[in-house]
């Protein structure tokens, strides 16, 4: 005969032999294996997006102002200032070298170079002393003055300088 118990059925009365303990429930599908085609394609769908508000739409234009930017890591900044450099020196010395080359012996050029015009001081560079020598005794023989002369309000000193960059 059937025995009458209680356990999982939560008070309800069951029988061991009974047909409801005999049914099989099918197993659910688990996440990791779909069931068909059109289940895992709904599962890698992306969710949709929550409506955009007010607020989402100010926040979102914040961000451009107030977050981190990406660094340009392309040559344009480093281009601009290098070519901004070159056209200052050019304007600041450019007469200065075309009159240079034209006035000074052709051994000097050579081996000398305008390192730069500050505060009437004319900076000829040179690589070695020997150099220095050189272009020292060209512009006490009338160099200096031929410089001095074309620039009058420009250049009112010449001075040598060993071992900088340039020459």
């Amino acid at each position: 005969m059937a025995e009458k118990r209680k356990g999982r059925t939560g008070g309800r009365k069951a029988s061991v032999n009974s047909e409801v303990n005999s049914e099989v429930k099918p197993a659910l599908p688990s996440p990791t294996t779909p069931s068909n085609g059109a289940r895992d394609d709904a599962r890698t769908e992306a969710p949709r997006p929550a409506p955009r508000t007010p607020g989402m739409v100010w926040m979102e234009r914040m961000r451009e102002f107030r977050g981190r930017r990406e660094r340009d890591l392309t040559l344009g900044i480093q281009l601009g200032k290098l070519e901004r450099e070159f056209r200052d020196r050019q304007r600041e010395v450019g007469d200065l070298v075309d009159v240079w080359l034209e006035v000074a012996p052709p051994r000097l050029r050579e081996i000398v170079s305008i390192g730069g015009l500050s505060q009437g001081t004319l900076t000829l560079v040179t690589a070695s002393s020997a150099a220095g020598f050189e272009a020292s005794r060209a512009l006490r023989e009338g160099l200096e003055r031929t410089l001095m002369s074309r620039f009058p309000a420009r250049v009112r000193r010449v001075k040598v300088k060993v071992g900088g960059d340039g020459a």
